[in-house]
């Protein structure tokens, strides 16, 4: 900036003058601003100390607060931490129960399939059970119908006895009549015999026998009205007897056969019937025999 030049030497000293006024006002402006400035620095400075004091107080809490945190998340994470180890071992323990899981469905699944072969073993063997109740039943019929059979033979062998007797007794007595009326002796009628009554008496007893009775009454009567005629129909009942013996023998000896095949085929069952005695025992309500001659008395 050059110096201006002045007319004279007063208008040089009111420029100077001006200047000066001039710069005294701008000089007590800055220095007013300046004061205020440092007022306002001094407001600012009370305030920034203040918020720093806030601040740094609020940091050592927030420092405490921190290390705090820091502190809860290592414990957080040592609980993490185990956790993952009780979530890996409850993994492994799954992954342990699923294999015993499905070891056990298979040992369920053959408990199963034992249990279906199992029941049908045991219907099996009840069927077998049922049927050879159901033979025994009919032994036990057989065996009661073959001891009827027996008694009635040893009556028909008494009563043949006794027939015999009487036959004997008979020829004995018309061997006598024939001798008597070739001697041309007084016809006496004959006293009964002895015999006759017992075997009428026997009869009687019996009541089963009335073709026997009634054949015997009429040897009887047609001794005591012609004692020289032979009594043909007591050797036709002797006759007849002898027959229907001989039919009792077959079929008493074809019986015995019957009951000791059926005796030897169930002794080889008598392994499963005793195995089973308890489950018959329960359907039935009584004990199972473990032999044939619990049932059926052999006779000889």
């Amino acid at each position: 900036m050059s110096e201006p030049t002045f007319a004279s030497q007063e208008d040089a000293i009111r420029y100077y003058r001006t200047l000066a006024l001039e710069y005294k006002r701008k000089f007590s402006d800055v220095q007013q601003e300046l004061e205020e400035f440092q007022e306002g620095s001094r407001d600012l400075e009370t305030e920034l100390e203040a918020q720093l004091s806030q601040a740094e107080a609020k940091n050592k809490e927030l420092t405490s607060t921190n290390n705090q945190l820091k502190a809860e998340c290592e414990r957080l994470q040592a609980k993490l931490n185990q956790c993952q180890n009780e979530c890996s071992n409850l993994r492994e323990e799954v992954q342990e129960l699923q294999l015993v899981k499905e070891d056990l469905q298979q040992y369920v699944r053959k408990l199963e399939q034992k249990n279906d072969d199992f029941e049908r073993a045991t219907r099996a063997s009840l069927m077998s059970l049922e049927d050879f109740e159901t033979r025994l039943n009919q032994a036990i019929e057989r065996n009661a119908f073959l001891e009827n059979e027996l008694d009635e033979k040893e009556n028909m062998a008494i009563l043949i006895q006794r027939l015999k007797d009487e036959a004997r007794d008979l020829k004995q007595e018309l061997c006598v009549n024939e001798t008597l009326r070739s001697s041309d002796l007084p016809q006496t009628p004959p006293k009964t015999p002895e015999s006759v009554k017992e075997s009428n008496k026997f009869f009687n007893e019996n009541g089963t026998l009335n073709r026997m009775r009634l054949s015997s009454k009429n040897g009887t009567n047609f001794m005591s009205n012609a004692s020289s005629i032979v009594p043909h129909s007591a050797l036709n009942i002797l006759g007849d007897l002898l027959k229907k013996v001989g039919v009792l023998e077959s079929k008493l000896q074809s019986c015995r056969e019957s009951i000791k095949d059926s005796s030897e085929n169930t002794g080889e069952k008598r392994v499963s019937i005793t195995l089973t005695s308890s489950r018959v025992r329960h359907v039935n309500g009584s004990p199972v025999p473990t032999s044939l001659k619990d049932f059926i008395p052999l006779t000889a």
